[in-house]
Order: structure tokens, then sequence, then C-alpha cells
């Protein structure tokens, strides 16, 4: 993993500062301070209200183990729990984007959650999906906070109208569908595929190649873009740009916009596009007739349907107070009465099991579905890399080109590992 040159320079200045800091702060025992919980979400006016409820219930059941919060923009919180952790800052709990725990992993600053929260515990109440996402070389160093995957989205009442009785479950299907939207309307877009937004389509791209049987990254750290599997993978979705089935320069923010205007019937997104759908003109009494999630479509009947997980996680950084109260607190973060609390003001899915089975969550259709979706999930094969920014452009330029003809399938492939090998390696 390669860490980025401002990374490198707010490392060396906070480790110049840290003996003196350390000297006149005295450790965090004899101060007898609040365990300081970290993040972003409790910082923004949306969800305040609700970290604030989260915490409040903790310290009225423990007095002794008080919290409080600490946060910043998003933008800023990976460099912010970098330079106040290796300052020797105190850090207790923090919340982490998907991915972010690779990055400060190499620091030595987590804890494994293993020995401090218990791998008993974990695997009896976090499905193994969501807590795989937080391994790392071995150490549990982080534990989903709420989790979901990046899966597709369909119009029933579009789909019933091109003459589609049967939601597609292959790539047979899927593309058989594509060809009926397209038959019905010639200007709407069959498929929403994301062809611009880097993130976006490197992630989207990702679950294609998995779907296909193919992958970027093996478990050795090796890049193995160059297989049949993913050219076909490629070579399926070139074909579809041919036949118009998609577009390019669709981003995710576009598709949004087109697809709440029935001008699509498939798209990825994320658990939060209903929300998004209803803001932009999809009846909320009637939801369910315009935007329903579903599965994404497989090679063969008998495959797994693939999706990239999306969401944010739990750690405990090395010098908190009292490791063994931290890890209560993302007990009580992440159980069942925070867990259904939160998804009942937020939508965000809980990731404690007996949460996952509250009926305030199975009875919920969209939450219910999205949580199967996740089910399948795998984490996004660029995030282990501090330079995934970088990574996820050089997949997209090179996927373009092949849309646009510039570049065979084969080509794409051996040029996008080549040019990723030079940054990684």
């Amino acid at each position: 993993m390669r860490i980025t040159l401002r990374h490198c320079i707010v490392m060396m200045v906070v480790v110049a500062l840290t003996m003196g800091q350390a000297a006149a702060r005295g450790t965090a025992e004899e101060l007898d301070e609040p365990m300081v919980f970290a993040g972003w979400s409790g910082s923004e006016e949306a969800s305040a209200p609700v970290f604030e409820e989260k915490i409040s219930r903790w310290n009225e059941a423990n007095p002794d183990n008080l919290v409080e919060w600490l946060g910043w923009p998003w933008s800023d919180t990976l460099d912010q729990l970098l330079i106040r952790s290796q300052g020797g800052e105190r850090l207790d709990v923090a919340q982490l984007q998907l991915g972010w725990a690779e990055v400060i992993a190499p620091t030595g600053l987590l804890v494994d959650l293993n020995e401090v929260i218990g791998e008993a515990w974990l695997e009896e109440n976090i499905p193994a999906a969501s807590l795989e996402a937080g391994v790392i070389d071995g150490k549990q160093l982080a534990v989903p906070y709420t989790s979901a995957s990046i899966g597709m989205v369909h119009n029933p009442s579009l789909l019933a109208e091109a003459g589609i009785d049967q939601l597609p479950e292959t790539i047979e299907e899927f593309e058989s569908a594509l060809e009926a939207l397209a038959a019905y309307d010639p200007d709407m877009v069959p498929y929403a595929a994301t062809t611009t937004d880097a993130g976006s389509v490197a992630q989207d791209l990702n679950a294609w190649f998995w779907t296909f049987g193919g992958q970027i990254i093996d478990e050795q750290g090796n890049v193995v873009l160059e297989s049949s599997e993913n050219e076909a993978a490629v070579e399926w979705l070139v074909s579809l740009k041919e036949r118009d089935l998609i577009v390019m320069d669709m981003s995710r923010f576009d598709a949004r916009v087109l697809f709440a205007e029935q001008q699509i019937g498939f798209y990825d997104d994320a658990i939060l596009a209903k929300g998004i759908a209803i803001d932009n003109g999809i009846p909320e009494d009637d939801w369910d007739d315009y935007i329903v999630p579903m599965m994404r479509p497989t090679l063969s009947a008998d495959d797994d349907p693939q999706s990239v997980l999306w969401g944010h996680q739990l750690a405990i950084f090395e010098n908190a107070r009292n490791k063994e109260a931290a890890g209560e607190f993302i007990k009580h973060l992440i159980g069942e009465e925070i867990g259904v609390y939160y998804f009942e003001q937020s939508g965000l899915p809980p990731v404690h099991n007996d949460a996952i089975n509250h009926p305030s969550v199975t009875e919920d259709m969209w939450a219910d579905t999205w949580l199967a979706i996740t089910d399948y999930g795998r984490n996004h094969e660029l995030l282990q890399f501090e330079s995934v920014s970088e990574l996820q452009s050089i997949l997209t330029e090179e996927f373009q080109a092949a849309l646009i003809g510039d570049k065979t399938a084969s080509q794409m492939l051996s040029d996008t590992a080549a040019r990723i090998e030079s940054v990684i390696y």
C-alpha cells in the first residue's frame, strides 16, 4: 500500500510533536476524561440529533464511562484521525468510511476487535460478509456500523409497459429485458450503467467482473485483470453500448435524475436510492410501483448474485483510555436497540442479527431486500490500496476506451493491469 505525500508529511510532523504533547497531557487514566467517539455523521445537521441520542443513552447507563463526540466534515475526517492519533491525542472509538481501515492499518493504530469485543460474540451477532470487510491481515480491525451494498434497482411500471412480466435473474434474461425496453421506447436508456465518475464505474465494473467469474486483485495481491472471464465481461458491456442499451457519459447522479423521470429501466445504486428518487419526484406513497431493489443478474441460474459492499465501520484506537469500555460502547452502537432506532430514524440498515430480524426491518420491503443483496457483498477490490482514487481513475479511463472502440477488451485489460501495477508495486 502506498501512502500519499500528504499523509507522509502529516506523520512526520505529528511524530515529532508526540513526546512533548504526551508529557504535558499525562495519561488518559490520570485525567479520567470521557471516551472520545470521533467521526463525521454526528456533526452533520441532519444526523446530529440521532448521534446525540445514541451517546445520551449510553451516558445515562454508564456514568463511570462517559462518551463525548468529536467530529469534522467527512472530507477531513481521515486526515484528522491520523494526525491526532499519531500525535498522541487520545481517540477511543472512530466512525470510518468503508476502506479507511486499510489506510490506517499499516500505522498500527487500530486494535484487533476479536481481542476486545470477542471473536465469538462478533461471529454470533454480525453477518459474516459484513465482518469480513473489516478483516485486514487476519485481524478484525473494524466492524460494521451500517452495512449495505451497491445493488441494482428497477422500475416495475416501466418494465410492465414494455411487456416484461418477470424480473430478469440471469444475464440472458437481463439482456432480453433491455432489448424489450429499447423496442418499447427507443429514446430511453434501458440500463443506466455508470460510464463516467470513476468511483462508481470502478465499483460497478468490479461487480460485473465477479459476475463473469473474474477479479482485479487475487488473494496474494497480484493484478489478475488479464483473464478470459474479465474479457467476457468487458465484451458483453461493449456489446450493450453498441446496441444503445447503455450510453456514454452516464454518472450516478444523471442516472438518478433520469430514473425518477421514468427514462431508465435499470441502474446501480446504494440503499439511499429510494429517498433520492422520492426527492426527485417519485410519488412517496406509490414508490414501490416505480423503484424496487433487485439482485444483480447472474451468468448462470445457479450462480450467486454479486454486489460491492457499501457502508460505515467502527474501530478502536490503541491509545484508547479503556479498550474494554470502548468495546462495550461499540456493542451499544450496533446492538438491537440502537440499531433499530438508527434504522427508524435514518433508513440505514442495522448490522446486528437481532436488529436485522426486528419487525421494523423485516416488514420494510426495501430494507429487507437490500439486506439480502448485502449477504452476497464483497469489498471493492481496489479499496485495499491507499491510492484507490488513482486506481479507479485508471480503470475508468481504460474501460471508456473499450466502450468507444479505441481498444479491444483484451488490450484494455492489459493496459489497465500495467498501469495499476506501476502504481501499487
